[in-house]
């Protein structure tokens, strides 16, 4: 991972000299110049294309098979239409908010996509088997190419990609 040049023209290589992931990103924000600081941004939301006449499909799929739970859209959001959703933790904290955003011409994305992550495998299975009753494709190719959890992908109603995954 080359994260920026030194004023030397070298190249610094942050994720080779750090352990994991995390370290690497931290290496990283700490040799930015000029910074005495480090912010640690979190994601609030993910926004999902879908057609004009979507909704009632956004919510068969995020609200009655994913499990989310949809939330009003404030004015003055609410007339362009679409819909939101959102999950909690037990604490009452968000930790997914999907934004399903109407879009003409609408093209699914079919690599960009939210990937969820549950607490189990065993959560994972039962996802998986909740999405299938829905009538939505699932697919396990990639259930163990991702280091440390187990996945699969699926397609909601307009073709849009999403991932599921679980820590193995």
């Amino acid at each position: 991972m080359r994260d920026r040049q030194s004023a030397d023209g070298e190249a610094s290589d942050t994720a080779a000299a750090a352990g994991t992931v995390e370290e690497a990103g931290v290496a990283a924000a700490e040799q930015r110049p000029g910074r005495g600081w480090r912010i640690a941004p979190r994601l609030h939301h993910v926004q999902v294309s879908m057609p004009v006449d979507g909704d009632d499909e956004a919510r068969r799929f995020w609200r009655d098979t994913i499990g989310l739970t949809e939330v009003p859209k404030p004015e003055p959001m609410a007339a362009r239409g679409g819909c939101w959703f959102r999950a909690h933790d037990e604490a009452g904290e968000v930790v997914v908010e999907i934004h399903m955003s109407r879009q003409e011409p609408f093209v699914p994305a079919s690599k960009a996509h939210p990937a969820l992550v549950l607490d189990a495998i065993a959560e994972l299975e039962t996802l998986a088997a909740a999405v299938v009753d829905g009538g939505y494709e699932v697919v396990w190719d990639d259930r163990l190419t991702f280091p440390g959890y187990e996945r699969f992908h699926c397609f909601d109603g307009f073709g849009n990609r999403v991932e599921v995954l679980a820590p193995a």
